[in-house]
């Protein structure tokens, strides 16, 4: 959902972009020592560092990193190169497994599971996107809030400002952050409309994550959680180095923070590693259902999760 380019020292999110994200400096992970638990350690077989990572099953996952997009048939053991292109792609997104989205610079599209991609331009840089359809979708760019109904042939701008998140539940209900900050936006009608729902803290929103309508934000400050749908936010306490979450049920979550995957089994109230890894950063977190998941960033890394 977001920004962009490692350097040997991954960053934490600080601006609008996966780029700009990652483009500055930090500490290396203080990690020396794997601890992987009930999670399992692969490569990509390339160094390039990893900006999203979605499956669309527990055997079929995909990635984008610096190289371009990659794919795995066998739960992310190992990965092909399915589509090359340096530094242009942010961001995945599959509504099933036939069809999916990749935005960066440029958008690419699958109809066929990531056999072929169409590639199209986009009205700027982006940072999240959401399609509800094959045809209908959002895309958050540093200008504005766009629309496309034709797949992504042409897009209208609906909204001003930089987006930097987007979440939605359902076609209809969704949510929104731009670079103002402390404030969530909401829409019920697919993203034509949206009201703002003040939040308690005003730090940069990066993640936005909702189950029903229990709601997890990561920001560049406190995590800010929420039970009725963003009528009312509260913070809390959160790692500096928090990166992405994503909640398996009301209670139960998972954190990408520095060389950690952390976990919460009390809805967001406190967090303990569940993972860690030596000397990499963990970025992007994706689970298909609370027995299989993966965490993905610097160097190639991929860690599987899978329950006993």
């Amino acid at each position: 959902m977001n920004k962009i380019v490692f350097s040997l020292c991954l960053v934490i999110f600080i601006a609008c972009s996966k780029d700009e994200e990652l483009d500055q400096p930090g500490p290396v992970p203080p990690v020396v020592s794997d601890s992987l638990g009930l999670w399992k350690k692969y490569s990509t077989g390339s160094t390039a560092a990893i900006w999203d990572i979605v499956f669309t099953s527990p055997a079929r996952g995909f990635l984008c990193d610096q190289e371009g997009i990659r794919r795995s048939l066998d739960s992310g053991k190992t990965w092909t190169q399915i589509l090359t292109k340096s530094n242009a792609y942010y961001t995945l997104q599959f509504l099933d497994p036939q069809h999916g989205f990749c935005i960066g610079t440029e958008l690419a599209r699958t109809i066929d599971g990531g056999n072929s991609w169409t590639v199209k331009p986009l009205p700027s840089r982006a940072i999240d996107i959401n399609f509800n359809s094959p045809s209908n979708g959002l895309l958050a760019t540093e200008i504005g809030l766009y629309r496309t109904v034709d797949s992504g042939s042409t897009w209208t701008m609906i909204r001003q400002d930089m987006w930097t998140a987007l979440y939605f539940t359902d076609a209809l209900n969704g949510w929104g952050a731009t670079s103002r900050p402390g404030t969530i936006y909401k829409t019920t009608d697919g993203g034509l409309t949206w009201a703002a729902q003040p939040t308690p803290q005003t730090y940069t929103i990066h993640t936005l994550f909702f189950v029903g309508l229990r709601g997890w934000t990561v920001t560049d400050g406190p995590l800010l959680t929420t039970t009725n749908g963003g009528q009312l936010w509260q913070a809390r306490s959160a790692p500096a180095s928090a990166f992405d979450l994503q909640f398996v049920d009301h209670s139960t979550g998972y954190m990408t923070a520095s060389g950690e995957v952390l976990k919460s089994t009390d809805a967001g109230i406190t967090w303990k590693t569940d993972a860690r890894i030596a000397g990499k950063r963990l970025v992007e977190l994706f689970f298909t259902d609370p027995q299989h998941g993966w965490a993905a960033g610097e160097g190639g890394v991929v860690l599987r999760y899978k329950a006993p």
